[in-house]
């Protein structure tokens, strides 16, 4: 009967923990240099035909950018570290508690000591899982000066997928 307690909070804890960590989606983080010098950072919000609306870090401007006024765009992706914690400490942690709490009459077992072996190993887990979710990181350079339309549009159309609003019409 404990077993299969154990097992449904188990499967509910991991279930429900994406809910908690879920929030809006959020566009790529731009660095656009343009041919007059002037640099701008700020969130993708949406790529319109030839324009791109971005919104700045930590106040509500939008400023909208004609691509024939950009030199170039360094798109940063933000790191997985930190879901790869996350994960790593869930699914260790509890793997951890399962294997030692299954050796155990349960009866007689210390629920201390199987949630310490959860504990222990989550954090061993989550470190794990910290290392590779650093690893998913990486940054886009875009060229547009002296580039041809053609070259451009594919530009502007793998940065429309990187937008808050990628289907923006």
């Amino acid at each position: 009967m404990r077993k299969s307690t154990l097992m449904l909070a188990i499967f509910t804890l991991l279930y429900l923990s994406g809910n908690v960590f879920a929030k809006e989606k959020r566009g790529a983080e731009l660095v656009i240099l343009k041919k007059d010098g002037l640099s701008i950072r700020g969130e993708l919000i949406v790529v319109k035909r030839n324009t791109l609306l971005l919104n700045i870090p930590y106040s509500s401007i939008e400023v909208s950018i004609d691509s024939a006024d950009i030199k170039t765009i360094t798109a940063g992706e933000k790191s997985s570290a930190g879901a790869g914690a996350i994960s790593g400490f869930l699914i260790v942690g509890v793997l951890g508690a399962i294997e030692v709490g299954s050796g155990f009459d349960w009866g007689s077992a210390e629920p201390v000591v199987i949630m310490g072996s959860g504990l222990v190993s989550g954090l061993l887990g989550g470190l794990i899982g910290y290392g590779i979710g650093g690893l998913f990181t990486g940054k886009d350079t875009y060229v547009f000066e002296g580039k041809p339309d053609s070259e451009i549009i594919k530009y502007l159309r793998k940065l429309r997928k990187k937008a808050r609003i990628p289907d923006f019409q």
